[in-house]
């Protein structure tokens, strides 16, 4: 499928790399095409060898990606193909139903997808091919349908312990913390999550070491702030606030836009690597990023 890639300048990389020390920016390109279903990217996920990586849009649609490495640094990216989300049987198909906002894998043949807007989760069967067939209703937290349109459930993640993790992207009025949520559809856990000032959480995957890495996001007038934050699941208590244990944020002149999606794999030299895609709002004055990290050794 047609998709126009260019790198990034070193110039980016190297401002990037003096706003933190946790993680090295390896590579970035920006991607384009002419098909108008592209972009509008909210999550990601990652195959376990880093070769393919599936995108899911704020329009219902998923794209997947062919990635190619050399020693570990990404190379080339090449978009596969680009295919509508179904919705449930008994929905009509309307464009508030599609507002596809995070990803978390249930299980090796499941992908669980949140949506805003009408907030609920929907469990797709999954494979190498990509999303196939109707999804059912994911039990979710019943306080997740309160949640305002556009500030429903923005970051989610499954946990090493095989719980499913849960953001909401808004607080409410006059709050400075998050509403979230952790378990199953059995069962749901509440709790509260304060980032740093300003910002809010827009991506979430876990890391090998089974830490919590977000996106996190602050928007002016003019421009757009991010950054990283990891958390520590076992610091996840209903009675007590969780913060960020550590956080890395961008700002000019190191690069930015409106990144909202992150996933993460170890790759075969046992280093965790990063990458996070930004949605372009399918605005000609925003671009579609897909960066590359690496964790650092000295940030665990």
């Amino acid at each position: 499928m047609p998709l126009e890639v260019k790198g990034i300048k070193e110039t980016q990389v190297s401002s990037t790399n003096k706003s933190t020390n946790k993680f090295t920016l390896l590579t970035g390109f920006s991607l384009a095409s002419s098909d108008p279903r592209f972009g509008g990217i909210s999550s990601i996920q990652i195959q376990e060898d880093g070769k393919l990586l599936w995108a899911i849009s704020d329009r219902g649609n998923s794209m997947k990606f062919s990635l190619s490495h050399r020693a570990g640094k990404l190379t080339a990216v090449r978009l596969e193909n680009i295919e509508a989300l179904q919705m449930p049987d008994n929905e009509k198909l309307h464009k508030r139903n599609l507002d596809a906002e995070a990803s978390a894998y249930i299980d090796q043949r499941t992908l669980l997808i949140a949506f805003e807007r009408v907030n609920r989760l929907l469990a797709y069967n999954f494979t190498e091919k990509g999303i196939e067939g109707s999804p059912r209703l994911y039990p979710h937290p019943k306080e997740l349908a309160l949640a305002p349109r556009t500030g429903g459930p923005e970051a989610m993640t499954r946990l090493c312990d095989g719980r499913i993790f849960v953001l909401s992207e808004k607080t409410a009025f006059k709050e400075t913390t998050h509403a979230g949520w952790v378990g199953d559809k059995k069962k749901w856990q509440p709790f509260k999550y304060r980032p740093s000032k300003g910002y809010n959480p827009t991506g979430a995957t876990t890391l090998p070491d089974c830490r919590i890495l977000l996106t996190i996001r602050r928007f002016s007038f003019t421009s757009f702030s991010w950054g990283f934050a990891l958390l520590d699941p076992s610091n996840i208590n209903s009675r007590k606030i969780l913060e960020d244990s550590t956080s890395s944020l961008f700002v000019h002149p190191a690069i930015s836009e409106n990144f909202e999606a992150v996933a993460a794999y170890r790759g075969e030299d046992g280093n965790t690597y990063v990458y996070v895609m930004a949605d372009d709002n399918f605005s000609i004055f925003q671009t579609t990023l897909l960066l590359q990290f690496k964790l650092n050794s000295k940030s665990h």
